[in-house]
């Protein structure tokens, strides 16, 4: 009898773990509040890119917030996130898609889908947005409200980084994967033509570019992965097309990235190992540190358009959860966070 018992007891108990619920991750309550998107882009073909949170008011951070709300994973390599309306929309490169999400909630809101290789997207208006690629020849043009795919611009090289000046989009050509011909080329395309118009040569390897107070075009250039030339910073007048001047950075191996500007338009930042501060009337590249010490792998860098605020990202080894470490405009710690793995673009959440 003993036996039968304990059988019984064993059945119910296997019985009520087979049919147990998996467990469900704890929605957030209530309204996120003002602060910054991290987006943590994980490593390739892992599918471990990550959503962080971080509440400048309270010092509040949420990791995995996309998996949290959501229930499901953000996917393989989170490139570049973009806050547009009441949405945010997140780039996700290997997994061919771009999210949108409430940026109150972060909860889901649609998808685009069936993109090659897509690194970042800009709007156009409410209803058109150009995505860029890393993998294609082309702009992909999509309806960011109905998450649906609108047609191409053919390019004839690879995309990267895009300005919108006027009624006018600039495309940096970062990458010379898949193409014949040297990256080193800015291209203009009429978004109200959805077609390719004109291109400006610079440096080899655009990575970065930014609109100053004055209307000018800023674009740093790397120099190529194998260091084929040095890296430069260049000055365009946007409306002639032309280049006011080229500053050329005296180390060949260096690998001057993330450039950005101040809310006021007056002040040029960059990594170059550590952080460089610039004038846009200065006449020649900084040659002291801005921010130094600080981070293992600088790798990404974001400036808060309303309190000049900086935020450096800390890539570490490419596998462990990484860092941000946050500045305020004259460059003192002020926080230091952790985030997910290679923590990367930053969206501000701001009202």
């Amino acid at each position: 009898m003993k036996t039968l018992k304990l059988l019984a007891l064993f059945l119910i108990l296997t019985f009520a773990a087979c049919n147990k619920e998996k467990p469900q991750p704890e929605p957030l309550p209530g309204e996120l509040g003002p602060g910054l998107f991290i987006l943590n882009e994980g490593n390739f073909n892992s599918g471990n890119a990550s959503l962080s949170y971080f509440e400048t008011g309270t010092g509040k951070l949420t990791t995995q917030l996309f998996f949290k709300q959501n229930n499901a994973p953000l996917g393989d390599v989170a490139q570049s996130i973009t806050l547009q309306g009441e949405k945010a929309y997140i780039v996700v490169n290997n997994s061919g898609l771009i999210y949108a999400i409430d940026r109150k909630t972060a909860r889901f809101e649609g998808k685009l889908s069936n993109l090659v290789s897509p690194r970042h997207i800009l709007f156009i208006d409410g209803q058109k947005a150009y995505v860029s690629d890393l993998n294609s020849s082309h702009l992909t043009v999509v309806d960011p409200v109905a998450f649906a795919i609108l047609g191409k611009i053919e390019l004839g090289r690879t995309s990267e980084e895009m300005l919108k000046i006027g009624d006018q989009v600039y495309v940096a050509n970062w990458s010379a994967y898949n193409q014949s011909v040297p990256n080193n080329k800015i291209l203009v395309v009429d978004s109200k033509e959805d077609r390719l118009t004109d291109s400006i040569t610079v440096g080899i390897e655009p990575n970065s570019m930014v609109v100053d107070k004055n209307g000018s075009l800023w674009v740093l250039c790397s120099g190529g992965f194998t260091n084929t030339e040095n890296p430069s910073l260049w000055q365009i007048d946007p409306t002639e097309r032309k280049v006011r001047q080229r500053l050329e950075f005296a180390k060949l191996n260096s690998s001057p990235t993330s450039l950005e500007v101040n809310g006021e338009g007056n002040r040029l930042y960059f990594i170059n190992d550590a952080v460089y501060r610039m004038g846009i009337a200065d006449p020649g590249l900084p040659t002291a540190p801005f921010i130094q010490g600080f981070a293992d792998l600088p790798y990404q860098l974001a400036v808060d358009p309303q309190s000049d605020d900086i935020y450096l990202t800390d890539a570490l080894d490419y596998m462990r959860n990484g860092f941000v470490f946050h500045f305020d405009a004259e460059g003192q710690i002020l926080d230091t966070v952790e985030a997910g793995v290679i923590p990367g673009g930053i969206g501000f959440n701001v009202d």
